[in-house]
């Protein structure tokens, strides 16, 4: 009897924590191994040439940079005023636009297309992801 409760108690044990997901690390690149990583995945799936991809290089690495010095202010902004807010949002917003400007005058139209799909679908991804890790 000592025996089957053990056996019982070890697989709702099993099964408790096979359901539960590890935690995921992530990874320790540096902001430029990032962006080299990126310009790689997007020559791959638009099919860059070499000029386009010296092109875009530099912006995404950038972006990298910038990415990694919000990461590191994280705890600074939570304690920002409205306007301070507003006026970082706006910044945001701006260098988003001239990314866009900038992507679309170096990649084809049917490129860009493409790459607007793809980084709807990502976005959209993130959301659903973000929305489960809130939820558990």
């Amino acid at each position: 009897m000592k025996n089957i409760i053990l056996i019982a108690t070890f697989f709702v044990t099993a099964i408790t924590v096979a359901q539960r997901p590890l935690p995921k690390k992530g990874n320790d690149f540096t902001p430029e191994q990032r962006a080299e990583l990126k310009v790689k995945k997007m020559a791959v799936a638009l099919d860059l040439s070499d000029k386009q991809i010296n092109s875009i290089q530099p912006l995404i690495a950038n972006q990298e940079l910038e990415r990694q010095s919000l990461r590191e202010n994280r705890e600074e902004m939570k304690n920002l005023s409205n306007d301070e807010k507003f006026n970082r949002l706006n910044t945001r917003l701006d260098k988003k636009l001239d990314f866009k400007r900038k992507m679309k005058s170096i990649l084809t139209a049917d490129q860009y297309e493409k790459w607007q799909k793809m980084h709807k679908r990502k976005r959209t991804e993130g959301r659903k992801k973000h929305k489960r890790r809130r939820n558990e």
